[in-house]
């Protein structure tokens, strides 16, 4: 049987092996009984993308491998039905998504033909305000793509 996996990330055709990631969730058992905390309707709105940059470690320090700056077009509208639509670079894109309990874990599965990815790849949100969203994203290089939204 293939193994397929999926990722909102390739809406950055030119990054697309920076985020591919085709890592299975631990938490994909746990998705349906989940339940979203008080970051959820800080979460559910459109997003413009302010940057995208990727650094060696976690803590954001080190050298940065690539950086990103949003040219005001660039966004991620996350919606009450459970979907994120996304445009970046000219390109549209739609996945599902499911933010854990925790408020801090994001779960995104992509789509392919219409289908829902069985596996998710998985954001950490480590920032988010009424006007603030930051998360971040390991690699399958092992970097941390650190994602910034403003509204």
């Amino acid at each position: 049987m293939k193994k397929h996996c999926f990722s909102l990330y390739f809406l950055l055709p030119f990054f697309f092996i920076l985020f591919y990631s085709c890592s299975k969730s631990n938490d994909v058992a746990a998705i349906d009984d989940a339940e979203s905390g008080p970051s959820l309707h800080l979460l559910q709105s459109k997003w413009l993308l302010t940057s995208l940059k990727a650094y060696p470690s976690r803590n954001f320090s080190g050298m940065e491998s690539i950086g990103v700056i949003g040219n005001g077009t660039d966004y991620y509208d996350i919606n009450a039905d459970g979907k994120i639509y996304a445009y970046a670079l000219g390109v549209r894109d739609t996945a599902a998504y499911k933010l854990l309990k925790n408020d801090s874990t994001l779960l995104v599965y992509g789509y392919d033909h219409g289908m829902k990815a069985p596996f998710a790849d998985t954001a950490i949100v480590i920032k988010i305000t009424s006007d603030s969203l930051v998360w971040y994203h390991r690699n399958v290089a092992g970097d941390y793509a650190k994602f910034t939204f403003a509204k």
